[in-house]
């Protein structure tokens, strides 16, 4: 048996894998993954850059990056970690996320891989 690439699995597959009843191409996936790397933002010019080069390239169901940007908010609504701001006594503004949406997410998260 021939091992199957990650760009044969692109250019051929169909499947949505559901996340939180969200169907997700793998497309989708790799882009998201690209678009959030840490301290590597990805601006919207290049982003669209990325989708016409998959697009001339042959990668069949490439979103438009109005269709990205729907499914990235769509996951961060029913799947993310709120993030909430604070002020410091002396007056600095900072971000934390709230543990126990964390640790639940991990249980739940955990509980299903049984």
């Amino acid at each position: 048996m021939v091992p199957i690439s990650i760009k044969d699995r692109m250019l051929t597959s169909h499947q949505c894998v559901y996340v939180d009843s969200i169907c997700v191409l793998p497309q989708m996936f790799l882009l998201d993954a690209l678009d959030n790397f840490p301290r590597l933002r990805v601006s919207d010019a290049l982003m669209k850059v990325f989708l016409w080069v998959l697009g001339e390239s042959g990668v069949h169901n490439v979103p438009s990056l109005k269709e990205l940007r729907k499914m990235q908010e769509r996951l961060r609504a029913e799947s993310g970690v709120p993030t909430e701001q604070f002020r410091s006594p002396q007056g600095n503004i900072f971000f934390q996320n709230d543990i126990r949406d964390i640790i639940a997410k991990v249980c739940i998260t955990l509980s299903a891989s049984d």
